[in-house]
């Protein structure tokens, strides 16, 4: 689904362009994260299988915990999102 000025969104209504998620996940930063998500498993599975369904509220519960952590936070803070 087109949003206007390159960005598409997701089936729940999250904007995203590719350029910008690439460059995330290419950040010191994006990759902390990533790895600090991948120790976490089950959470990451249970949070992928939500999305998958389209409910992102229950994948962000799932991941919560891993977000508020000192780590996550700081992480979160350093890529420009919220701990929240």
């Amino acid at each position: 689904m087109e949003t206007g000025k390159g960005k598409k969104s997701q089936p729940g209504g999250i904007p995203y362009r590719q350029e910008d998620i690439q460059k995330l996940l290419t950040s010191p930063e994006g990759r902390q994260l990533l790895l600090l998500l991948q120790s976490d498993k089950s959470a990451l599975g249970k949070a992928a299988a939500a999305i998958k369904g389209g409910d992102y509220s229950k994948a962000q519960q799932f991941l919560q915990p891993l977000m508020k952590s000192k780590e996550g936070s700081a992480l979160l803070e350093k890529l420009g999102g919220t701990g929240a």
